[in-house]
């Protein structure tokens, strides 16, 4: 499940907006006035874009939208950057990652870095082996010599721990361009 981070241009569209991503999503809340998030399954996200325009244009009303994991600090930056950037479009947290890393903006970046810091290390490289076999999760276990239930664990943990569903094709995307950036010595 993705949480989607969005931003209003214009706080009087507040109902509108909220029956709209209603309609494909849950637990919709708005953080502030042109602040909101609320999460949506996979099955969704199709229909969700290809109708994302048309209900800006029917409002007529500028709604930035960045989908990405549940933590509230690290996804308004990223809708920040969003908006500075990419306004008005529905864009992948690895995106906004990647370009606001171009546009030589750290401060995304070092957020993702403290979070990421605060994981053992065991379950980090868990993670790093499960996007290396790309998603397989008995070939992951096997090169870290692990049985299958103990590298279940650890990478269930290390969702937990991160709140990023490795497992998710859009968040797998921004923990590859994160970890490809880390190891980068230009950034």
């Amino acid at each position: 499940m993705f949480v989607l981070y969005l931003h209003s241009s214009d706080a009087n569209h507040t109902h509108d907006i909220e029956q709209f991503c209603c309609l494909y999503g849950t637990d919709f809340v708005w953080l502030s006035p042109q602040y909101a998030k609320f999460y949506l399954n996979q099955q969704e996200r199709p229909q969700l874009a290809i109708l994302y325009d048309a209900f800006q244009n029917d409002i007529a009303c500028t709604i930035t939208t960045v989908i990405g994991f549940d933590h509230d600090v690290i996804m308004q930056a990223a809708l920040d950057i969003a908006v500075n950037l990419r306004s008005g479009r529905m864009i992948d947290m690895g995106d906004v990652l990647l370009l606001s890393t171009i546009n030589k903006d750290f401060q995304l970046l070092n957020q993702c870095k403290e979070l990421i810091n605060q994981i053992p290390n065991d379950i980090l490289k868990t993670a790093q082996m499960y996007l290396l076999t790309q998603g397989n999760a008995q070939e992951a276990a096997k090169l870290l010599y692990l049985h299958r239930n103990s590298f279940t664990y650890r990478l269930n943990k290390f969702i937990q721990l991160s709140r990023i569903d490795i497992k998710e094709s859009a968040l797998t995307y921004f923990l590859h361009i994160y970890f490809t950036l880390q190891q980068s010595d230009n950034y």
